[in-house]
Order: structure tokens, then C-alpha cells, then sequence
């Protein structure tokens, strides 16, 4: 039945993608396996499917032991750690796309944030949500850098 969808899509001139997101997550190598004899559908010389896997940095690891499925991985892309201004500039987008005060964080909250998270997305996410809920528990117009300190220490637990 896939087969034949991926066919009739094709002969629409559509492309199928299938987008695997925290594919880090998938534990068993027969999953993965599963997913290698999808890539191979084809229809005569054309494959019918692009697969993009979306993870953290051990999916790649986890790919690569399984030999069949890395040879069939065209692109490999990697997004590395924000740097110090990136992360300034990330934490005022995520501010301004929801609405908010984009100077509620002080520069120097935003630089501890940094030295906290090394720049990966997703910490800075959790460390910010977690001292916008300090701030907004305790009333305070400026996120500063004990706010966010406080947060950090929250999060771990």
C-alpha cells in the first residue's frame, strides 16, 4: 500500500517526504532497519521517498554503526552551538515571535544563559522559560542574571 501511494504521488508529480523529528529517540536497530528497506522504494530508477532524519548529536552516532542505512544517507547536516550574540539574538526572536518584551532579558542575562546552555537551542529554551516563570512569580520587570542562575539550578533539579 505504501508502494502504491508513493507511486500515484509521483505520477502527480508530487515528492514525498517522511520527516523523522527526535529521531535520537528510536531504540531499536530494527526500526532503523525498517526504515533503510523504506528508502529503498523505487520506482524504475527514481526513489519514491526522501527520508530527513531530525535528532541530537547521538542519532548520527547511532546511524553510523548501522552501516546499510549511512551509505543511503545522501546529506548529513549538523547545526552547531549558538554563539555568545546568537544567543542574544535567539532568545529576542523567540521574544518578538510570541509577543513579547524583547529586552526583558538584560544583556548580561542573556550572556550567563550562554555560559549555561554553550548555546544549544533547546537548553536556552528550557533556562529561559524557567526564568520567565521566576520573573513572572516574583513580578520583576528585568530578567537578570541571578533570575536566570535561579532557573538553571531549578531545572537540575
Amino acid at each position: 500500500q505504501l508502494k502504491q501511494l508513493l507511486e500515484s504521488n509521483a505520477k502527480a508529480g508530487r515528492e514525498t517526504t517522511l520527516i523523522i523529528d527526535e529521531a535520537q529517540a528510536i531504540e531499536s536497530e530494527e526500526v532503523l532497519e525498517e526504515i533503510r528497506l523504506i528508502m529503498n522504494i523505487q520506482d524504475q530508477s527514481e526513489l519514491l521517498l526522501n527520508i530527513i532524519f531530525i535528532g541530537q548529536p547521538e542519532l548520527k552516532e547511532k546511524i553510523l554503526k548501522l552501516r546499510q542505512l549511512a551509505q543511503r544517507i545522501q546529506m548529513w547536516f549538523h547545526l552547531p552551538p549558538l554563539s555568545a550574540e546568537e544567543t542574544a539574538k535567539y532568545i529576542q526572536y523567540r521574544l518578538q515571535a510570541v509577543g513579547g518584551n524583547t529586552g526583558i532579558f538584560t544583556p548580561e542575562a542573556c550572556q550567563k544563559i550562554y555560559s549555561l546552555t554553550g548555546g544549544i537551542p533547546r537548553l536556552i529554551n528550557n533556562v529561559c522559560n524557567m526564568a520567565l516563570w521566576i520573573g513572572e512569580k516574583n513580578q520583576l520587570q528585568k530578567i537578570e542574571e541571578e533570575t536566570v542562575e535561579m532557573g538553571f539550578h531549578t531545572l537540575k533539579g
